[in-house]
């Protein structure tokens, strides 16, 4: 076998544990490798993908039903901002909310899209067992 050929084999045999690596780490949450982040307040919650430490792409957890009442008086009136602000900062984490409620969200945005507690999800993003209980929302398209 020449020495073309085995460079050859030798790249393509990198780049197929390459694609295995980075196509695993994106079901890491799925399969429980990753710690979730407890989330147990609404300012917890408005941290993800507002701080380094609540990444879009993390693995959140709803710890228990939360009051969001506050949110009536945030950011002069506008209440909270969505999480995944547009396409290109999308949620593309997981957000297990374990059957518990957020209840009184208030957001006004009425002359903007993706309206809503995850305003833009992309691929790989995954939001479940999680209610709404009250409050309003109000945006351009939500």
């Amino acid at each position: 076998m020449s020495i073309l050929n085995r460079m050859t084999m030798l790249v393509w045999g990198m780049m197929f544990l390459c694609v295995f690596y980075v196509a695993g780490s994106f079901s890491a949450a799925q399969e429980g490798e990753l710690e979730p982040i407890p989330i147990t307040s609404i300012e917890e919650l408005q941290l993800v993908g507002n701080d380094s430490d609540y990444p879009l792409n993390g693995y959140y957890v709803l710890t228990q039903d939360i009051d969001a009442a506050s949110t009536a008086n945030w950011n002069n009136g506008s209440g909270f901002k969505p999480i995944g602000e547009d396409y290109d900062f999308s949620f593309s984490g997981t957000f297990d909310g374990q059957g518990h409620s957020i209840v009184g969200l208030v957001i006004s945005l009425p002359n903007q899209e993706g309206v809503g507690l995850f305003g833009y999800v992309g691929s790989g993003g995954l939001v479940t067992n999680v209610t709404m209980d009250g409050g309003v929302v109000s945006g351009w398209y939500y």
